[in-house]
């Protein structure tokens, strides 16, 4: 089941259900898909309203990016969904034998480490839209202000959200290396996206 191909009430149902997925990781990236829609909305609006042709074309590549941004969050939500899901699945590998349990200790590190690799991606992409959210809040049509704005705290929602899969699932995983790779990364991160958000929530209070 791809979540792109359910209406948002399905989807809604999908979470409110007994079923551990779709989880909060699908949830972060459907809220980065959401705000990089409203970016590129608000870039194609913008648009329309320019004469200068270097404005027009900055502001069309960054509508493109915002667009593969946003078809990249909604693969990620289908991703964390089947990541989870492989997770549980390898907790209910036989354990009766030495051979199994070895076998069944390898699946679990490797489930974890691919549910840790999922939403790490998630904050990544929210660390690439972010600099568009910013191009949008200080060159768009400012008639578009509170959707850019919207944009801008569905992001923040995206990857704080993303930031707290990454680490739960990290306390599981046995590699250190790996574990300190991806606390260290995913704090330069979120402090680069909180920096901006609290930058340009800033600009937008002043406005209104």
């Amino acid at each position: 089941m791809e979540f792109k191909n359910l209406t948002i009430e399905k989807f809604i149902q999908e979470v409110d259900s007994e079923s551990p997925t779709p989880g909060g990781g699908s949830v972060a990236a459907i809220a980065g898909s959401l705000s990089a829609a409203l970016t590129a909305m608000v870039f194609r609006i913008s648009i329309k309203k320019m004469s200068d042709e270097s404005a027009i074309n900055k502001f069309k590549a960054s509508t493109g990016k915002a667009e593969i941004l946003k078809t990249r969050f909604l693969s990620l939500a289908d991703s964390d969904a089947a990541a989870f899901d492989q997770v549980m699945e390898s907790f209910r590998m036989p354990k009766d034998t030495e051979e199994q349990k070895s076998k069944r200790g390898k699946t679990i590190q490797m489930a974890f480490h691919n549910a840790v690799s999922v939403p790490m991606e998630t904050l990544r992409s929210a660390d690439e839209l972010i600099a568009e959210i910013c191009l949008g809040i200080e060159k768009g049509n400012p008639n578009c202000l509170s959707d850019v704005g919207t944009a801008l705290q569905l992001i923040n929602t995206c990857a704080y959200s993303a930031l707290y899969n990454v680490r739960i699932n990290l306390q599981t995983i046995k590699d250190e290396k790996f574990v300190d790779d991806c606390m260290s990364s995913s704090q330069e991160i979120i402090a680069r996206i909180k920096e901006k958000v609290q930058e340009m929530n800033s600009k937008i209070m002043e406005t209104f």
